[in-house]
């Protein structure tokens, strides 16, 4: 039996080696040989094995690959970072990074860490809690920590020090407020109580695994039904997680982008390790390569100020010549500070300031988002997960905080003409919305008379009409989508050939349309007289 040597390269620690394996030997044989000769001794499960630009299945066979004796047998060895059992190999520029760093004076201790490359947070009992990003308050957060230490310490089957809530609907108000102002909607699984565990099914198992000098959670059984208990848990933690990490607000002001951002800190010391659980190579710390932060000078477009100023200095010139400023002072102050606000005008449209009505940078109706899920694997193993790419939110984020701020550029005659169009518009979208309970009276004679003739007097400007319309529209689409999800008779509809998901989807739907019809039914009669008139009608048109 003949043996066959090959070179194995781990780029992600720099890193070659050489395994000898029997030519009638599999992909798998070597991945065992691999887990017996590489530094670290990582999982069979855990490898991945590229050879020339693809990804070897477990099956293939050595003399299948290399026929010939003169063929280069070099393949490229991927290990995901919770599959190194133990100490995986050192990269030699972050230990040469870290002892120039010892022999540094300065205090570890006060030693500046990027908040957007924070690791996650500790899940050991003897750790203390982790720090939020961005400088949170402890309050606004102690009810999501609460319910986040809650489910890692089940999926663990440990009890994990909770933070101390005097009250929780006080913790719970604070949460909501916090999560309402990153521009989320609360996520209902944090209300939901824990389902009660089931001896007899243990189902999913972690075991705490340090990489990296961190502590992660590793699944050992990942061909195991979890629980219903550890379906929530990790429902719970997919929504904490992303809350936890995000920074409410941008890191600093000004039109710079996220590359700028990151040159800002300088390379930081960790982001190898960081690299390293996201699989990616790692690169060596090069300082004096980062770019020199400038500050952003916008070109003045001249093309686009030639034609208005050209009119401007027309229509100058035109009233220079019946009026004489020399004789009437205070008409000339006048015409100055005319000619000052229209120059400013032409500037500001040229340079874009005056943004499309309507736009918004967020999501373009004003609505908030839902809280972002952390992707699942089809193993379950959520926690920990690749760390989100803050540095691309908070340019994100500063992104749409200019564009809010050149929305403020609008010109009083836009805000007085969005006024006039919203007129009254405003409570009956709270007539519409009412919380079960409130009364709400119908419009009294008196009323509808003022209604229609001042609408009749202000809609005559079409602007005004357009305006209005629109709002009207985006009203009548709310209720049509109401309607057709409260009349969609097809959730209750049992399919032949359903199996699980497809069942609790569809009561899940029948749920929504239950509580749709309850509410509509809720509601004044005079308000469901004009959701039956918008059912009956065609779309508002002209």
């Amino acid at each position: 039996m003949s043996l066959v040597s090959l070179k194995v390269e781990l780029p992600s620690h720099s890193l070659s080696f050489h395994v000898q394996v029997p030519s009638h030997s599999t992909v798998l044989d070597i991945k065992h040989e691999i887990h017996r000769a590489c530094t670290g001794a990582p999982r069979v499960e855990g490898q991945k094995i590229i050879w020339r630009g693809r990804v070897l299945r477990d099956d293939e066979r050595v003399d299948d690959l290399w026929k010939t004796p003169d063929e280069s047998r070099v393949v490229h060895l991927a290990v995901h970072y919770s599959a190194w059992t133990s100490t995986p190999p050192e990269n030699p520029t972050v230990s040469a990074t870290s002892s120039a760093r010892s022999g540094s004076p300065v205090n570890s201790s006060q030693q500046h860490v990027p908040p957007s490359l924070l690791p996650y947070p500790q899940f050991l009992p003897t750790m203390r809690f982790p720090q939020p990003l961005g400088g949170m308050s402890r309050p606004s957060l102690q009810f999501i920590l609460h319910r986040h230490y809650q489910a890692i310490g089940t999926l663990m089957n440990t009890s994990l020090p909770l933070p101390n809530i005097s009250d929780m609907v006080v913790a719970r108000r604070n949460a909501v407020s916090h999560v309402e102002s990153l521009g989320w909607i609360w996520p209902s699984v944090l209300d939901e109580e824990f389902p009660a565990s089931d001896d007899e099914h243990p189902g999913l198992r972690y075991e705490v695994i340090r990489s990296g000098g961190q502590s992660y959670l590793s699944l050992t059984n990942p061909d195991t039904t979890p629980t219903p208990l550890q379906i929530h848990c990790l429902k719970v933690l997919s929504y904490t997680f992303p809350i936890i990490l995000t920074s409410p607000y941008p890191s600093g002001p000004g039109p710079y982008s996220s590359f700028q951002a990151f040159a800002l800190h300088g390379t930081p010391g960790d982001i190898n390790q960081h690299l390293q659980r996201l699989g990616l190579p790692q690169i060596a710390a090069n300082p004096a390569a980062a770019p020199p932060f400038m500050a952003e000078i916008r070109d003045i477009p001249l093309r686009a100020l030639l034609a208005p100023l050209v009119m401007l200095a027309i229509r100058t010139l035109l009233l220079l010549y019946f009026i004489s400023p020399a004789r009437k002072p205070f008409i000339g102050a006048i015409i100055a500070a005319w000619v000052v606000y229209e120059l400013w005008g032409a500037v500001r449209i040229a340079l874009g300031y005056d943004v499309p009505r309507g736009a918004n940078a967020d999501n373009g109706n004003g609505q908030p988002q839902p809280a972002p899920r952390a992707a699942a694997g089809g193993n379950a193993n959520v926690p920990p997960g690749p760390v989100p790419n803050l540095l691309q939110a908070a340019a994100g984020r500063m992104g749409r905080g200019r564009t809010r701020r050149n929305a403020r550029f609008q010109s009083h005659t836009d805000m007085v003409l969005d006024m006039t169009a919203c007129r009254g518009l405003d409570g009956e979208e709270r007539a519409l919305n009412a919380a079960p309970g409130s009364r709400m009276n119908p419009p009294t004679l008196m009323h509808k008379i003022n209604a229609f003739l001042s609408l009749l007097f202000m809609t005559l400007h079409p602007e005004v009409w357009n305006r209005r319309r629109a709002r009207l529209r985006q009203r009548e689409g709310r209720i049509r989508t109401e309607i057709n999800a409260r009349e969609n008779n097809n959730v209750s509809e049992v399919l032949e050939e359903e199996d699980e998901a497809q069942r609790e989807e569809r009561q899940r739907q029948q749920r929504v349309r239950e509580d749709l019809i309850a509410q509509h039914q809720r509601r004044p009669i005079w308000v469901r007289q004009y959701i039956e008139r918008v059912r009956r009608n065609e779309w508002l048109e002209d």
